[in-house]
C-alpha cells in the first residue's frame, strides 16, 4: 500500500496523523462505520456524524488518541479548519486533505501553536462552498516524485517549554 512507502518522520511516529486519518477515512465504510464518520460527497471535507460512537468504536480501532479533545487538537495542529455553516457544518477541511489523494496529505506540516487563550471568531461568509467546486476524483496511479521526507517538523522551540492550558 501507499503507506508502506512513506518514510518514518524524524519524531519517531510511525504514521503521521494526516496520513493515518486519510487511511481511516478511505477504509471506514468497509469497516461498517460510514454512518459515524465519512467524507462529504464532494471529497473536500469530512464530518463526524456520531461523536460518541466515533469516540467509543472508531478512535480505538484507528487512532492513537483515545480522547476526543486530543483528536481535535491534532486536527488543529495540522491546520484543519472547521466549517460552521451550510451542508458541511461541523466538518473539517484542509486544502491538502482530499479524498483519493493521500499523497497530498504527506505535505501537511504540523504547526507549533502557542496558545493565546483567545479563539478566532467564526466567519461563515469566508468559508468555502465546496458544492460550487468540482468534486474530487481519486487518482488511478500515485506518481509523487517529490521525495519529501520532512513530513512533520518536530523542531519547535516552544513545544516542550510551554504546557498546554
Amino acid at each position: 500500500s501507499f503507506i508502506d512507502n512513506v518514510p518514518a518522520p524524524r519524531s519517531g511516529v510511525a504514521i503521521v496523523f494526516p496520513i493515518q486519518l486519510h487511511e481511516m477515512l478511505e477504509s471506514i465504510e468497509q469497516q461498517g462505520y460510514g454512518h459515524v464518520i465519512s467524507w462529504q460527497p464532494h471529497g473536500r471535507c469530512f464530518v463526524i456524524h456520531k461523536k460518541q460512537e466515533f469516540i467509543n468504536h472508531v478512535m480505538p480501532a484507528f487512532m492513537k488518541q483515545s480522547k476526543f479533545p486530543s483528536f481535535r487538537r491534532q486536527l488543529n495542529l495540522y491546520g484543519f479548519q472547521r466549517i460552521t455553516a451550510g451542508p458541511d457544518r461541523g466538518g473539517y477541511y484542509h486544502e491538502l486533505f482530499l479524498r483519493g489523494k493521500p499523497f497530498l496529505a504527506r505535505r501537511m506540516q504540523r504547526q507549533c501553536i502557542k496558545g493565546t487563550g483567545v479563539r478566532c471568531r467564526n466567519n461563515p461568509a469566508e468559508e468555502p462552498n465546496f458544492y460550487k467546486m468540482a468534486p474530487v476524483t481519486a487518482v488511478s496511479s500515485i506518481s509523487d516524485s517529490e521525495g519529501d521526507s520532512s513530513m512533520e517538523s518536530s523542531d519547535c522551540e516552544s513545544s516542550a517549554s510551554t504546557p498546554d492550558l
